[in-house]
């Protein structure tokens, strides 16, 4: 507990830290992104129907 309980508080000291992990989260989501999928999810929902 002790090592989650200091990297909170770097987190909470650091705000660049904080800023650095949100944009790399962020950016390391974007293939996840399901509008990015829907032309394929489309495709094979229609070639099932045919």
């Amino acid at each position: 507990m002790e090592e989650l309980s200091d990297a909170m508080k770097s987190l909470i000291e650091n705000e660049s830290l904080r800023l650095s992990l949100g944009t790399k989260a962020r950016t390391s989501v974007i293939p996840l992104d399901i509008k990015k999928h829907w032309v394929d999810c489309m495709n094979l929902y229609y070639s099932v129907l045919n």
